[in-house]
């Protein structure tokens, strides 16, 4: 990426850029067994923390955290039911 395109982007497009960067350097050490994958998911999950990187939910992710939410609030109203 150019300096013109980079000037061209938002702070959280730059964010995210800098990010996959970071990211590329991790799965070439890891493919070069520069890096154990305990190291590497370390690594990336500190990166992703540290960045504030949310990683988009698959539907499936989205169902089943929903679900869990159901289920808490049904065993709420439940419980506020029964005094």
């Amino acid at each position: 990426m150019d300096e013109m395109e980079w000037s061209a982007l938002s702070a959280d497009e730059k964010k995210q850029q800098l990010f996959l960067r970071q990211k590329e350097t991790l799965d070439l050490f890891l493919e070069r067994n520069a890096i154990t994958k305990a190291q590497y998911d370390k690594s990336l999950g500190d990166l992703i923390v540290k960045m504030g990187i949310t990683a988009p939910m698959s539907e499936d992710e989205k169902r089943r955290r929903l679900a869990g939410r159901e289920s808490e609030y049904i065993m709420f109203v439940d419980d506020d039911a029964s005094e």
